[in-house]
């Protein structure tokens, strides 16, 4: 895979990587999520490092927004069944 990735789709060592620490801080430790992660980012015309650390910032800065939306629901209305005592 790592042959294919050089010789075929001409991504650098270095972004290569730069996509396995990805694949790491995302607790994805295989290679399929690497080649996803490198495939997306020669989609969005994604050829260095510097590049990819960009994208990777913004790529968790937007998750991180989401998962904060989605705590900041109130939900002091949900009744919770599994504490209910008779």
């Amino acid at each position: 895979m790592i042959n294919t990735w050089l010789d075929e789709d001409q991504i650098s060592p270095a972004l290569i990587k730069a996509g396995l620490r990805e694949s790491v801080l995302m607790g994805k430790l295989n290679f399929k999520y690497i080649d996803r992660i490198l495939r997306e980012w020669k989609k969005k015309g994604i050829h260095s490092v510097e590049d990819a650390r960009e994208a990777s910032k913004s790529f968790h800065k937007s998750r991180t927004q989401k998962e904060e939306t989605v705590s900041d629901r109130d939900t002091s209305f949900y009744y919770n069944w599994l504490n209910e005592e008779d």
